[in-house]
């Protein structure tokens, strides 16, 4: 909390006891493998719902995945904050998807993959009521994709963290001094 501003330090927040991801460096990574990531994916889900019940909730607003297959088919309408559709490995026929991995995938995980691509699509598809992207291209990837329309809602920005910056260590940094 302590890099939030100060209105979001303000918020009240729920802490759901069900691990979906750890991070590992600057990254984050499954926790120790599919079925454990399935079974608090359900656990977490059936959490989401007794907290809608418990604080009367009317709007749900799903970040990246896996929140979007969490929030699908509640009874509230959710809202799915597209920063960019994920997908598990890289791969050259799916341009519009986030590749969370490089290497082409094995049999099995073409398999999952596959399996993987349906669950996301029927969820995004008609588990979410709307979707809401950063740009132009990910409005454009979702319309590929899932074949839905989505609203472009730029992120704001606290220009109160900008205001003490001179910019001067990060031109010297990236070798800019001159730009």
């Amino acid at each position: 909390l302590e890099d939030m501003s100060d209105i979001a330090r303000r918020q009240s927040y729920i802490e759901c006891p069900y691990p979906i991801l750890k991070k590992v460096g600057y990254e984050y990574k499954m926790r120790d493998n599919i079925f454990s990531l399935a079974l608090n994916i359900f656990r977490t889900r059936r959490f989401v719902k007794d907290i809608i019940k418990k604080y009367n909730i009317d709007l749900v607003s799903a970040h990246n995945p896996p929140s979007n297959w969490i929030a699908s088919f509640l009874k509230v309408p959710v809202v799915w904050s597209c920063n960019e559709p994920i997908s598990l490995c890289f791969s050259e026929r799916k341009p519009d998807y986030f590749p969370l991995g490089v290497a082409p995938p094995s049999p099995a995980g073409r398999m999952l993959e596959r399996i993987y691509e349906i669950v996301d699509y029927t969820f995004c598809h008609w588990g979410i009521d709307h979707i809401a992207v950063l740009s132009k291209y990910t409005r454009m990837g979702v319309s590929n994709i899932y074949g839905r329309e989505s609203r472009i809602c730029r992120a704001g920005a606290d220009f109160g963290h900008f205001q003490n910056g001179n910019g001067e260590s990060v031109r010297k940094k990236h070798g800019c001094e001159d730009s």
